[in-house]
Parts: C-alpha cells; sequence; structure tokens
C-alpha cells in the first residue's frame, strides 16, 4: 500500500523538474521537430500497447467491456438494451464498442483491442497540447508540455492498465471548450451532445458552456443571433435522440435513469470530502443528497464569481469544476476528477500561468494514488473498510489541494480601468424606498376587511362539546328500557394517547340475549364518526383496551333521530351539539387530525402527538383554542388571521419593490385571491406560518439588499438584518422549510457583500472593512445565536408535558424529526401526491375534504392554485430570469432566487410530497407577475394598468367560479364535473 503514494510522489516530482522547461514562455521560430515528436509520441504509444497486453485491466470494467462488446456485435443494437445484462453505459460508447467486436471477432478476444481507443485518445491530447502550446513556447518546452499528457501516469493507469475509457470523453471535452475559445459555439453544442452521449458525466461542465454562451450571446443580446443558439442547440438534442433510435428511445432514456440513479451512496472509492469522513461506500439518505447539493451549488456559485471578476480561462473553469465536483458532491468514483488533470495542463497552455501549472501537478498526484490504490489495492484487499487511515489521510490532502485551488484561483486580481469608479461612484449609494402613503393605507384596508370578511365566512363553528370521560378507564354502559333499533352511533373522541392506533370497543346485547362486540379502529379524533349500526339491542357499553381513549360525546341515532339517553356521565350531556352528519364545520378534516389535537395537548399537558415538525405552528394553533375553545373556529381562527395578515405584507412588499400604488395593489391582489393562499390558511396546518415568515424575511431583507453601507449608519443597516433573523428564527421554529428560503437569503447577502467589496474596490477610500467586520459579527447574532434561541423558546410547551425529560426531550425531537424527513419514505402510491415539477402546472390539486349532503348535492376542499396566477407565472418566471441573467435585473436577480429557494431543495427529496409545499413560492410567482407587467408597460402607464385590471378581473372571476371547493359549500356534483374538473387529474368531489 506505501508503494502506491511513494510512486506517485516520484511522478509528481518529475513533474516539477520537467516543468522548468515548460515555463519558459518565449515566441516559437522554430520549425516543427518531426523526429522529436514521433519519439515522444511514437514512445508513448509503443509503451501503452505493451502495457495494455502485459497487464488485463480492471476485472469488473474489462469483463463489462468484453461481454458488451459482443453482445452488440452479435446480438445488435435494438437487442443490447432488451437483454437482461447488466449495463451501466449510455449508448454513445456502444458504437465504438461495436467497432471493437468486430475487430475481436477477426482478431481474437485480447484485451487489447478494448483498450486501443482511450490508448489513442491519450495520444491525440497530447499532439493537440503540443500543437497549442508551439503558439507560446520553444518547441523543446511544446514538446515537453505534449509529453506531459503523452506520459502521464494518470491517463496510462487509467487507459492502458486499467482499461477505462475516461480519455474519449474527456478528449470531447477538450475539443469542445476548444471551440468555446475560438468563439465557434454552434459545433460545441454538438461535441457536448457527443460527450454526454458517450458519458453522462459530462453533464458535470454544463456551466462552462453556460458561461460561454452568456459572454458569446446573451450579454450583448440580439433575438436574432439568440435564436440560432437556440435551434442550434435544439439540433444538438436531437442529434442524440437520432442516434439513440437504433438502441430504441425509450430504452436509451431508462438506462440514462439508471446510469444517473445508479451507485447510491455518498462516495465510492473516491478520496474526497465524504472519504475523509469515513462514508466511502455509505448508503445515501436525504441529508447526504442535500450536502452534495449544497455544494454544488456553492461552487457553480463560485466559478459565477471568478467569471464576473473577469476570468476566462475556461480551461481553468472546467478543472476547478472537474475536481470540486469531484470532492464535494455526492455519488462520485474514484475517476471522476480525471478530466481535471487535462483541463489545468490546457489552461496553463492557453493562458501560462504558473497555478495552472500547479494544479495540473497536484491533481494528476491525487488522481494517480486514488485510481491506483483501487487498481492494485482495493480489488485484492479481502480486509477493505471505510474508515482506512489510508484513505482518510489521502482525502484530507485532497481536500488541502482544493484548498490550494481555491486559494490559487482569487489570487492576482488586476485593477479594471480608472474610468469605471465614476459607475461605481454612482452605485454605492443607497436607494430610498418608498413609504406607505394615505393612499396605499386605504388600499390596504380595502384588501384586507374585505378578504378578511370572506375568510371568516363559514369557517368553522364556534360550538363543539367540551366534556370528556375516558372510557378506557371507565366504561360507559346505557340500558335501554325496551328493545331498541339503533340505525347508527356517533362518537366525538378526544386525545388518548402518543400512539397513533385508537380502539373504540362497543359492546352491545341483542334482543334474544346474545352479547356481541364491535371494535373500532383509528376513529379520527375531535371529529365526529358515525358508524353504521342497523340492529335491535337492549343495551350499549362504550370501553377501550386501551392506555387512554377519552370520548367528549356520543349519541345513539334511530331512524327518526337521536335517541334520548338518561345518564349521569359526560358522555351523553351535550346531545344538542351532536349534528346529523360529519362536516369540515364540525370536524377536523387532513392534517388538522394531528395539528389541532396537538394545540390542544400543549394547553393540557398531555404527551405531544404531532412531533415532526417544530412546535411553534402547533403553538399559534394553540392560542386560537385557548381564544375560542376546542372546536373548529377556535383551532382555525390563528391561521386564517395570519393568512389575512399577509395582504398587508404583500401590499408593503410590492410597494418597495414596484414603487407604484396601483401596481402593488394588482399583485396583491392576485394573491390574495390565489386559490391556495386561500385553502391553505382556512385549515389548521403549519404551512400558513411558514410562508409568511419567508415573505417577512424577504421584505426586511430586500430593505438591506438597497441600502448601501456608505452612506448609511450602522444601526440602520442592521434593523431589516435584525428582523430578518427573527423572521427566520420563527419560520423555522414553525417548519424546517424555512432554512430552505434561507438559504436564498444568504446568496443575496453574500452577493449584496460581493457588491460593496466591488464598491470599495474601486473606490478605495471607502470604509469597508470596519463596517464589513461588524456586519458579520451582526450576522452570527441574527442568523444564528437569535433564531436558536427562539427555536429552543418554541419547546416551553413541551416542558410541561406529561412524560418531559427537559433538555432531553427538546434534543431527541430533533434527531427525530431529522430521521423521519431523511429516512422515511412514505405513501408513494397515495392518490393526490405529485412531485415538484407537477406543482406549477397544477397536475394533481389535493383533496382535503368531501361531504355528501344529497344524492346530487356534495361538498368538497381541494387546494391547488388560480390557473390565471400560476400558470401565467411560468413564463413570467421565465421572463425574470432573463431579465436578472441577460439585463442585470436587481428585483428579478432578487424575486428568482426567493422563488428557487423554496422551490429547488423539494427537488432531491424522495419522501412523498404534495402541491401545498408550493405555497411559499406562490408570493414569488405573484411579484414575478408583478414585475412582468412593470417591465413591459413602463413606457405606458395606462396601458399598464388597463392590462392589470383586466387580468385582475381574470383572478377575481376564476376564484368566484371555483369558490365552492375552495369552500366547503354545497355544490352540484355534476357541475363540479363537467365545469371545474377541467382534466382528468383534478378530483375535487
Amino acid at each position: 500500500m506505501v508503494l502506491v503514494p511513494t510512486v506517485s510522489l516520484l511522478c509528481t516530482l518529475i513533474y516539477f523538474y520537467f516543468a522548468q522547461f515548460a515555463i519558459k514562455c518565449e515566441p516559437n521560430t522554430q520549425k516543427t521537430h518531426i523526429g522529436g515528436a514521433l519519439l515522444v509520441f511514437g514512445g508513448s504509444f509503443l509503451l501503452q500497447i505493451t502495457l495494455g497486453m502485459l497487464y488485463y485491466g480492471h476485472g469488473t470494467d474489462m469483463n463489462c467491456f468484453s461481454a458488451w462488446s459482443d453482445m452488440v456485435y452479435t446480438g445488435g443494437f435494438y437487442n443490447f438494451y432488451r437483454s437482461e445484462a447488466f449495463t451501466d453505459y449510455p449508448p454513445g460508447y456502444m458504437y465504438v464498442l461495436y467497432v471493437l467486436g468486430f475487430l475481436r471477432s477477426i482478431f481474437g478476444n485480447s484485451s487489447l483491442i478494448l483498450k486501443l481507443p482511450a490508448i489513442c485518445c491519450n495520444i491525440v491530447l497530447g499532439i493537440t497540447a503540443y500543437v497549442l502550446s508551439k503558439r507560446h513556447f520553444s518547441e523543446k518546452s511544446a514538446l515537453v508540455l505534449g509529453g506531459f499528457l503523452a506520459f502521464s501516469p494518470v491517463l496510462i493507469l487509467n487507459s492502458a492498465l486499467w482499461g477505462q475509457v475516461d480519455s474519449v470523453y474527456t478528449l470531447l471535452l477538450v475539443l469542445c471548450i476548444l471551440l468555446v475559445y475560438n468563439k465557434k459555439l454552434i459545433p460545441s453544442y454538438f461535441i457536448f451532445a457527443l460527450a454526454i452521449f458517450m458519458k453522462p458525466q459530462a453533464l458535470i461542465y454544463t456551466p462552462v458552456l453556460l458561461f460561454a454562451i452568456w459572454e458569446n450571446v446573451i450579454r450583448k443580446f440580439d433575438i436574432r443571433k439568440f435564436i440560432i443558439h437556440f435551434i442550434s442547440g435544439i439540433v444538438a438534442i436531437a442529434l442524440i435522440i437520432l442516434l439513440s433510435v437504433p438502441f430504441g428511445i425509450e430504452e436509451t432514456i431508462k438506462q440514462y435513469i439508471a446510469t444517473l440513479s445508479s451507485y447510491n451512496h455518498a462516495t465510492v472509492n473516491a478520496f474526497n470530502l465524504y472519504g475523509a469522513l469515513g462514508l466511502n461506500w455509505h448508503d445515501l439518505n436525504t441529508l447526504l443528497s442535500l450536502a452534495g447539493y449544497g455544494f454544488i451549488i456553492t461552487l457553480v456559485g463560485f466559478l459565477v464569481y471568478l467569471y464576473v471578476r473577469g476570468e476566462r480561462n475556461w480551461f481553468f473553469i472546467a478543472g476547478i469544476l472537474a475536481f470540486g465536483v469531484y470532492m464535494l458532491s455526492v455519488k462520485m468514483h474514484e475517476r471522476y476528477a480525471f478530466p481535471a488533470v487535462v483541463f489545468f495542463l490546457f489552461a496553463f497552455i492557453k493562458k501560462p500561468q504558473k497555478q495552472s501549472l500547479l494544479m495540473f501537478i497536484l491533481t494528476s498526484f491525487s488522481q494517480l494514488v486514488n485510481t491506483a490504490w483501487v487498481l492494485f489495492v482495493y480489488e485484492r484487499d479481502i480486509n477493505y473498510y471505510a474508515r482506512s487511515p489510508f484513505i482518510i489521510i489521502f482525502s484530507i490532502v485532497n481536500l488541502l489541494i482544493l484548498g490550494i485551488m481555491i486559494f490559487v484561483s482569487l489570487k492576482d486580481k488586476e485593477y479594471k480601468p480608472q474610468e469605471e469608479k465614476e459607475y461605481f461612484t454612482r452605485r454605492f449609494k443607497s436607494r430610498s424606498l418608498p413609504s406607505i402613503s394615505k393612499k396605499d393605507i386605504v388600499l390596504i384596508s380595502i384588501l384586507t376587511v374585505g378578504y378578511g370578511v370572506l375568510s371568516f365566512v363559514n369557517l368553522g363553528s364556534l360550538s363543539a362539546p367540551e366534556t370528556y370521560i375516558d372510557v378506557a378507564k371507565e366504561k360507559v354502559t346505557i340500558d335501554f328500557p325496551n328493545t331498541q333499533y339503533v340505525q347508527k352511533i356517533a362518537v366525538y373522541p378526544s386525545c388518548n394517547d402518543i400512539n397513533e392506533t385508537r380502539t373504540l370497543t362497543l359492546s352491545y346485547a341483542l334482543e334474544n340475549g346474545e352479547n356481541e362486540t364491535r371494535v373500532l379502529t383509528d376513529v379520527s379524533v375531535f371529529a365526529w364518526n358515525y358508524i353504521d349500526f342497523n340492529k335491535e339491542i337492549t343495551s350499549l357499553s362504550f370501553s377501550s383496551d386501551y392506555e387512554r381513549l377519552m370520548l367528549m360525546e356520543a349519541a345513539v341515532f334511530s331512524q327518526d333521530g337521536i335517541i334520548p339517553v338518561s345518564s349521569d356521565n359526560n358522555l351523553f350531556d351535550e346531545q344538542h351539539l351532536v349534528p346529523m352528519r360529519k362536516t369540515y364545520k364540525n370536524s377536523t378534516y387532513f392534517d388538522e387530525i394531528y395539528h389541532a389535537r396537538t394545540g390542544y395537548e400543549f394547553l393540557h399537558g398531555f404527551n405531544v402527538y404531532e412531533w415532526t415538525h417544530p412546535p411553534l405552528g402547533k403553538v399559534f394553533i394553540s392560542l386560537g383554542i385557548k381564544l375560542f375553545g376546542m372546536n373548529t373556529f377556535g383551532w382555525r381562527f390563528i391561521g386564517n388571521l395570519f393568512g389575512i395578515l399577509m395582504v398587508p405584507v404583500m401590499y408593503i412588499f410590492s410597494k418597495k419593490l414596484f414603487r407604484k400604488s396601483h401596481l402593488a395593489f394588482f399583485t396583491t391582489l392576485i394573491f390574495t385571491f390565489d386559490f391556495m393562499h386561500f385553502v391553505q390558511t382556512r385549515i389548521a396546518t403549519i404551512d400558513v406560518y411558514v410562508t409568511f415568515f419567508i415573505m417577512l424575511m424577504y421584505l426586511f431583507m430586500y430593505r438591506f439588499y438597497q441600502s448601501s453601507i456608505y452612506d448609511k449608519p450602522l444601526s440602520k443597516i442592521a434593523l431589516p438584518l435584525v428582523l430578518t433573523g427573527i423572521s427566520f428564527g420563527l419560520g423555522t421554529a414553525s417548519k424546517w422549510t424555512a432554512i430552505y428560503a434561507c438559504c436564498g437569503i444568504a446568496l443575496i447577502f453574500f452577493i449584496k457583500m460581493y457588491q460593496m467589496y466591488d464598491e470599495y474596490y474601486y473606490l478605495r477610500e471607502l470604509p469597508f472593512k470596519t463596517k464589513i467586520i461588524k456586519i458579520c459579527l451582526l450576522c452570527v447574532g441574527v442568523f444564528i445565536i437569535a433564531p436558536v434561541i427562539i427555536y429552543a423558546l418554541s419547546y416551553i410547551p413541551y416542558l410541561s408535558t406529561e412524560n418531559t425529560q427537559g433538555i432531553r426531550t427538546i434534543i431527541d425531537n430533533q434527531r427525530d424529526i431529522f430521521i423521519y424527513h431523511s429516512r422515511t419514505v412514505l405513501d408513494s402510491e397515495h392518490p393526490f401526491a405529485s412531485q415538484w415539477y407537477k406543482w406549477p402546472v397544477m397536475y394533481r390539486p389535493i383533496w382535503y375534504y368531501s361531504g355528501q349532503v344529497t344524492e346530487t348535492i356534495k361538498e368538497g376542499i381541494s387546494a391547488f392554485g388560480n390557473p390565471a396566477v400560476w400558470w401565467l407565472g411560468i413564463p413570467a418566471l421565465l421572463y425574470n430570469v432573463y431579465l436578472a441573467f441577460a439585463k442585470g435585473d436587481r428585483k428579478a436577480m432578487y424575486l428568482v432566487i426567493g422563488y428557487f429557494a423554496c422551490l429547488l431543495p423539494w427537488v432531491p427529496v424522495e419522501r412523498t410530497t404534495y402541491i401545498y409545499h408550493y405555497f411559499p413560492c406562490v408570493p414569488f410567482v405573484c411579484l414575478m407577475i408583478g414585475h412582468s407587467f412593470e417591465k413591459l408597460y413602463y413606457k405606458n402607464p395606462k396601458v399598464e394598468k388597463r392590462a392589470f385590471a383586466a387580468y385582475g378581473i381574470i383572478v377575481i372571476g376564476l376564484f368566484v367560479f371555483f369558490y365552492p371547493i375552495l369552500s366547503g359549500a354545497p355544490i352540484n356534483e355534476d357541475y363540479v364535473h363537467r365545469a371545474l374538473e377541467w382534466f382528468d387529474t383534478w378530483i375535487f368531489i
């Protein structure tokens, strides 16, 4: 094992020795030295051929390539993916293997034939490096640089010894980036498409192509040029689809999905961050997936920063991307940093800077150690384990290399021209935000009061049973004076215990003297449960074998109505409150059975039933119960109040953004009459609270975003940050999804810090360092310490419950919440589940409640969006993305970040999700629609007002049209099916 790093270090020292020739940059006036080139590249080819014959290669990979070449040649393309054999490569390389299968049928099953494509690509990479080097280096230096690849131990080990094909797709990526350098983007699209067709890992380098597109197509926008490039991109995609036809397009898609989802582990033999943590071959979970995605986003953000500050060495950016993804992302294999080695050498050739050469040498050492260990040690080491000191030590070494890479990429920033100072002098001043005028107060009042009245109509009943009896401890028996026909029985259970099983035993005596029992399981709490009975009995008993089952009221029905029961207990003392049927007005529905119940438990010190989310949202629910009692109005009151308060918050946010009262009014109007806003705030769940605090977070942060540290005292800058941090703490204490939204806040903060640094950079006299240090210290307090305190205080109700263990209860709950959401896979077949990408188009609304009034009249409550808002929100989102990145529109950038911060974290989530998880995105959808109207009609205010007025009428009209299935109002079933259920997946009754 010691031999691997020793040989690797020796090879690295040899690189250092020859590097002294390569760094001598001088014009090449010499003629091409054919003999030297033949000696270098011919010698490399002979060496690799020899090694390829002497060493079989990596057993598993070589056996796969051998079998696949025979399969595709003898069985044909069509049958390849339809066979029972294991295949984890897309069709691109199968075309190469078809040729190799043909050669093997002629020359025999030599393993060398399988290695030839990669060996040839190694030579082509070396020759390409040599040819490009001749533009900046002497003939001798160019040969040394070409020889760095031709005799690279990394390339030779990967292809000639191992038998892998990373050189093949790396060559395609090199050609793609060279075309980008020459501003030939259209051919580069096709080469990049072929690279992806060859290996899906090529997708990692998409940001490089996007930077080039931004630089050459979007930055100086020309619609004709954009259309040409857009069509070219589509044609490039069509090319790989066409090449997939022989294999079957459907089978190819399945293969890509299988390839990308295979090896579901934190890392697979890669000496990276997860290797340093001892997680090699550790099963992937939600936390690790989120960490991997988060690191990739951060890495891309860092590359954006390098690009903004002037980095145009595309190979250097690609090298950082290759090594950074390998080090920080999950599901990485030991060879995934292979292209970084090649990219850094080409980066040095294109722009001779020592840091590029240094990174070429360090990444060569890193890859050589990793791949040599896997090939020569791991395959034969039966005592392998993830926490091997060798893996951990060299993973840490690679982390240090990554740190060096980041450091050297930030060095040597050059000053921009002096004339740009005037621009920054104008930019560093704070932008004053408009105040709320008397006119605004009137408009806010109209919307808030109007919506408030509408939202409280039929919200729920103020009456519900209040007394209870524990039938688990005290059996209740009714003796009828005569034989009584019982048509149905109604019970209204209260809390039982933290266990989800709820059993009620009905015992009764028949007319013939026989006794029977019926056991009812999972009866809903704080809801009327009606049990069809249809028996003639002489007595009836209520009991439970469970630890605790509290019934607040019960009723016995005959055909004529409620049968009077004389009893001295609390089970039949509120008969006037018994309804004829269960409705949303007298019972819990959907997740209210969890959240409303937990609010009640907080007030009475019972064990907490709903523990999968932090407690603050349920504490808010308990406040309504404290005010109005444990009834439907009481447990929905505070949530509905928060929904009403969202209206003025949205108006103020819109006014700060758009500076126009009429635009703020109409933006708030479409949010007010969005279906999701109405439905989701009238149900006693916790999503309303987290959404409300997310809105406050972004409202307060916008105030900071528009400020400058150079013309305002720190106290005025600090207040918006403090309010943002408090809102974040309250949101997180309600539901952890606030943490996702705060990632967007963090990104906005760092963008702002970068802008401030840029201003300081050009105007050195500005007081930057002291203020930045104070702001960063303040952020530690308001975004870490304060939220932790708020979060901890939200657990005070836990401390008064029956089985509390103090602080230990709080700590254990965090662990339990994390395990539940990261490892629990809920019912993926739930009829109203929908994935994140289906939410904006409203593919599957969620059906909360259904009630039967008559045979043709029903009640229903469903949560989804106003079609005029959500569907227009899709082009509005695309337009705002365009404004943000093509036009540098700060408002659009702010809104786009907020939207994606709430949406993107749901992408890797494997558990069941529903459309109501999209609720935090809805405010940003409305604001992006408002901003789109503002940009499209900014030159004609009259047209703008008319367009928004017409649009507002459509939004309100649709709200009225769908109101019955949003509010639970009785409606004809046939009308719902014909007029409201526009698609097969829309089920409302």
